[in-house]
């Protein structure tokens, strides 16, 4: 203990306990020990961004309601600004094009300024979108709100795609080992709460006061990332091995060991030297690298395939003729159930792991979509003899959102910041978030015509395809990481490729 009291002497607290694991290597300490407050804190004040990030998502359909030019509730013709079809489309699409900028962006900033200075640079853009949204308000000519908000919307997208990588980024390298899992899931929490916020708040609220609530929560974000510590591994990669100590011990605490956590994060680092782009390049030609790249890359594939984004946005249709206001029971209905479900989600990332949650998930999402199908299909007009069920609609919406919340809307952006190495982390995530926000945008954007073309009891039964190859796809090829130090899942792929070079 002597060469660990010389390097950290706070380490050395009452309380301090070894133990071994089950293949005999020296566990740091046991989780009792751990302090969570500052860990906690943490993560919440990261976890404003992702509110923020859900809030923008919802903002798009209350703010079209609100300026197609006619109102529901009153039956009062109104601004009209977005009135038409392809000025909707353009205010929905613009999110996800800033996005497909702010996450390669980020993938970048994070690697040179560190992720704590990245997630505070996140509340530019947000603050940006934000306050040319509520200036719109201020003038009276159609072509300059229209311009404001188009322009309001790109930046808002900008942010989003910044924080879609820097938050689970920032959380899984803060994060102690055992409850990884819980604060990385609790990411899409949040951005399913600011989703919800956004639908319900939206139906009582003018666009411009709405667009206030996520500014509020953007400008708490920017004063408290001033209180958050870079992430250890971050300044150890970066020769800043003292100050990575201390904020070790500042997340766990005195009675933690934070001695051999710190030891085999640097043994990683010394494996590894800092690369210039060149030779980030370079490295994704290596199968340490390529393969988590590509399991990283599939699993945000499936994510936005199976088909989530256009069954939420699209779920007013099928509460239509069952309830008056059918956009508020939607909202409701659908934002509930994935906020609770994605609260059970998070509660069982760490008790049951990763691939349990991913392949249930995805059975769930398989039958049940299809369950939707069956009644999209019984509800065409050339099947009007069959007795029409719109329970059936519902129920399979709903049951699918439960599977697409306890595992798939989570998981795979905390297993994409798990399992890329530390080497090329920023620029892997930034790739696989890329790949996340094109596939949002193909999805958004052209399911209306894909429907069309092919109807929806159709469209329903190819998400449900995709969801039962996710299940395969996961079963077969995604390791578990529930548990694993995020240097011990890095030594696995290596471990892994030599294998496959020994065979």
């Amino acid at each position: 203990m002597a060469e660990e009291e010389k390097l950290l002497p706070a380490s050395k607290s009452k309380g301090y306990t070894i133990q071994p694991d089950d293949s005999g290597r020296v566990l740091s300490r046991e989780l009792s020990d751990t302090r969570l407050y500052t860990v906690t804190y943490s993560v919440v004040i990261a976890l404003m961004g992702s509110l923020v990030f859900g809030y923008a998502i919802g903002y798009s359909s209350p703010v079209i309601s609100d300026l197609e030019g006619y109102d529901n509730k009153t039956g009062h013709i109104k601004t009209g600004y977005l009135q038409k079809k392809e000025y909707q489309g353009l205010f929905s699409a613009l999110m996800p094009i800033g996005a497909l900028i702010g996450a390669p962006l980020a993938g970048w900033l994070v690697d040179v300024i560190g992720r704590k200075l990245s997630l505070l640079l996140c509340s530019v853009p947000f603050a940006t979108g934000w306050i040319i949204t509520i200036l719109s308000y201020a003038s009276s000519h159609a072509t300059v709100v229209r311009t404001l908000l188009f322009s309001g919307r790109f930046f808002v997208g900008v942010g989003v795609g910044a924080t879609s990588l820097c938050v689970p980024l920032y959380i899984t390298e803060i994060s102690p080992t055992k409850l990884r899992g819980l604060y990385g899931a609790a990411n899409q929490l949040a951005v399913t709460i600011g989703l919800f916020m956004a639908e319900i708040i939206g139906t009582y609220i003018e666009y411009y006061w709405l667009a206030m609530i996520p500014l509020g929560i953007t400008c708490m974000l920017a004063i408290f990332c001033i209180t958050l510590r870079e992430t250890p591994r971050w300044l150890i990669s970066h020769r800043k091995n003292l100050q990575a100590g201390r904020v070790l011990l500042w997340l766990r605490g005195n009675n933690y060991d934070v001695v051999n956590e710190q030891r085999e994060i640097e043994d990683q680092v010394k494996s590894e030297n800092k690369l210039s782009f060149s030779e980030v390049l370079q490295e994704f030609k290596t199968r340490p690298v390529y393969h988590p790249l590509i399991l990283a890359i599939f699993l945000m594939v499936f994510q936005q395939l199976c088909g989530i984004n256009a069954i939420v946005f699209n779920a007013e249709d099928t509460f239509k003729g069952v309830a008056d206001n059918a956009a508020l029971v939607s909202a409701l209905a659908v934002g509930l159930t994935q906020v609770v479900a994605t609260f059970v989600g998070v509660i069982l990332t760490d008790l049951l792991g990763r691939r349990h949650l991913l392949i249930s998930g995805a059975l769930i999402m398989c039958v049940s979509i299809t369950v939707a199908g069956v009644y999209e299909y019984l509800n065409e007009p050339k099947n009007h003899h069959y007795h029409h069920i719109p329970a059936l609609g519902i129920a399979g919406i709903i049951v699918y959102n439960i599977g697409f919340s306890i595992g798939w809307g989570a998981l795979p952006w905390l297993l994409t910041s798990e399992i890329i190495p530390l080497r090329v982390r920023g620029a892997g995530v930034g790739i696989a978030t890329f790949v996340n926000w094109s596939l949002v945008a193909v999805v958004t954007g052209g399911y209306k015509s894909y429907q069309n073309a092919v109807r929806p009891w159709f469209a329903f039964w190819s998400f449900g395809a995709v969801c039962f190859i996710a299940f395969l796809f996961v079963a077969i090829f995604v390791p578990e990481t529930k548990r694993k130090s995020l240097e011990d899942i890095e030594k696995s792929f290596e471990v892994s490729a030599r294998k496959s070079t020994e065979l």
